[in-house]
């Protein structure tokens, strides 16, 4: 069931972006880098959530992105660049989701919900 007002990641806005939305056999949704590593595995009913704080809380398991807090209080998870408190330092393969404080992404159903999302990195027109 999908929560009114909050929207779902379009799978053709995270393809821009380098990112692909997949399902498993297992029934998990994974959500990662195109042409990376980098993903985050949710479970059904899973999330990351941003603390504020600079730390992910929920149960969505995160593999091959580094984590970083940039001086605004965003958090970046990236994965071909260097995100530091003082800079950015981008590479043609550097992609990162950028979370706001309390943002998160959520699996309900078939989608991934989302709330304070931004992408960084080359964008590719849609498909």
């Amino acid at each position: 069931m999908t929560v009114p007002g909050v929207p779902a990641l379009d799978p053709g806005d995270a393809e821009s972006h380098g990112w692909r939305i997949t399902p498993d056999s297992a029934g998990n949704l994974w959500f990662g880098v195109i042409e990376g590593q980098g993903a985050i595995c949710f479970r059904p009913g899973t999330n990351i959530t941003h603390d504020g704080g600079g730390a992910i809380r929920g149960d969505g398991a995160v593999i091959g992105l580094v984590s970083s807090v940039d001086p605004d209080g965003y958090l970046w998870l990236s994965e071909g660049g260097d995100v530091t408190a003082g800079k950015v330092s981008l590479t043609r393969r550097f992609h990162a989701l950028i979370v706001a404080p309390d943002g998160y992404l959520r699996r309900e159903g078939g989608k991934l919900l989302y709330h304070g999302i931004e992408f960084a990195g080359p964008v590719k027109p849609k498909a």
